[in-house]
């Protein structure tokens, strides 16, 4: 009756799992081709769930759930038949005569009755073998939603980078077109006609600096998001970068986000799990010291020439085995010991992890601190040399300055647009950080 009712709840185990799949991906993410706008939050779903190495971590869950069925059917006896056919040819001149054929056939089970406690431990290892694997994926996802992040600001950089390159260059354009009209009237220069025409083609070499690093940020998002072409559809646009955000809420407080990530990393519980599958080691290590214990049965029958079997061609059997090493040269010493040896490298591994994790968290708040002070600098700066550069323009305009200035002035806001843009990016990044190195990115 127990074996029955295991085998009944397995079977609805393994529909169970079958039917979670088809319900979980009712859930999915929005389809790529039909979106307008693609935002940072869609575009980590749709990598989540199309990445091919995500897809990778979540086949060795399957793996190491296998292996665990395959520990716990030691738990059960192993049924095996056999049959054979043997044919006997005997000399010519021999004494007695034994032609003919042979033929066996047998029904036996084992079950094992104590083996040192063997199988307890390798069900328990495969156990947190299982547990390590569901936390390396949630790990590999919690790595993957920030590598998307990252690319995804490169990528709204790389366009802030155009928008600032197609402003300079249509600013010089104009200086050009009312330079062009001065010289006409005798009232300008042929040099600052030239000096506007290079600032023009200046502008449109760095425009194509530009659009080449959106093609290739582009590429690298697509493929992070699983993407097939590695691209995305044409008329997608992205959501504008953010001027304004988590940056203005409370100071963070750092131990506060420490405690949170020791609770919420999942390599930390990886690592714990890799301690504890060494402890399990040890013990199947140690069950060499102990004698095994089997309860064997056996049904076998033998007929000559035909295979016609009867009932008294059968006979049973009934045993039990004891088996214990008595010697292996050290053997079973030595196992322990490595076992020992990599429990202890497991422990030191789970402190490195710690400690890491709480290196990450404080050089996050850093980058947060200084990334923050430079976007409330960049803007600053961007609205001084904008004025500056009015300045400068409406002095070069009324002939009080030279073209020199105007350009250096134009360069100026320039470099201060694209210092901010830069500002910009590296807080936000610096916030997806935060969230990667505490673990939360994986509860949004």
């Amino acid at each position: 009756m127990f074996l029955k009712a295991r085998i009944l709840v397995y079977i609805g185990l393994m529909a169970l799992v079958a039917v979670l799949p088809a319900v979980a991906g009712q859930a999915g993410p929005q389809p790529i081709a039909s979106l307008k706008v693609l935002d940072l939050a869609t575009a980590q779903d749709i990598a989540v769930s199309g990445n091919p190495s995500i897809q990778a971590v979540q086949d060795r869950i399957e793996q190491a759930r296998q292996q665990v069925r395959q520990k716990e059917a030691a738990w059960f006896p192993s049924l095996d038949a056999a049959t054979s056919l043997t044919h006997t040819e005997d000399a010519a001149n021999a004494t007695l005569a034994n032609d003919g054929d042979t033929y066996d056939a047998s029904l036996s089970a084992t079950l094992t009755l104590f083996d040192g406690f063997s199988r307890s431990y390798n069900l328990k290892s495969a156990r947190y073998g299982e547990t390590a694997s569901v936390a390396a994926e949630k790990d590999a996802r919690r790595l993957l939603i920030f590598n998307v992040a990252q690319s995804y600001y490169t990528l709204q950089s790389a366009e802030e980078n155009i928008a600032i390159a197609l402003s300079d260059k249509a600013y010089n354009a104009r200086q050009l077109k009312e330079a062009e009209a001065r010289h006409k009237a005798g009232a300008g220069s042929l040099s600052d006609v030239l000096n506007f025409k290079i600032k023009v083609n200046t502008a449109a070499a760095t425009l194509l600096t530009a659009e080449k690093n959106h093609a290739v940020a582009l590429t690298g998002l697509a493929a992070l998001m699983g993407l097939d072409e590695a691209a995305l559809p044409g008329d997608l646009t992205l959501a504008p970068l953010e001027t304004t955000g988590t940056w203005d809420t409370a100071p963070l407080v750092t131990e506060d986000l420490i405690t949170t990530a020791l609770t919420l990393r999942p390599d930390l519980a990886q690592s714990d799990s890799n301690v504890k599958q060494a402890e399990s080691a040890v013990g199947i290590a140690r069950s060499g010291y102990y004698p095994t214990v089997s309860l064997t049965g056996a049904l076998s029958g033998s007929r000559e020439d035909d295979a016609r079997y009867e009932g008294d061609d059968f006979g049973s059997s009934i045993g039990v085995t004891v088996k214990l090493n008595l010697f292996s040269g050290g053997e079973t010493r030595a196992k322990v010991t490595e076992a020992e040896a990599a429990r202890r490298e497991a422990r030191h591994n789970l402190e490195d992890v710690a400690l890491t994790v709480k290196k990450e968290v404080r050089e996050a708040v850093e980058e947060i601190d200084t990334a923050f002070r430079q976007v409330k600098l960049q803007e600053e700066t961007v609205a001084l040399t904008r004025q500056s550069r009015d300045l400068v323009e409406e002095e070069y305009r009324a002939g009080k300055t030279g073209v020199v200035k105007l350009n250096e002035a134009q360069n100026n806001l320039v470099s201060a647009e694209g210092g901010l843009v830069d500002a910009r990016v590296s807080l936000l990044t610096a916030w997806e950080k935060i969230r990667s190195v505490t673990g939360t990115n994986l509860t949004r």
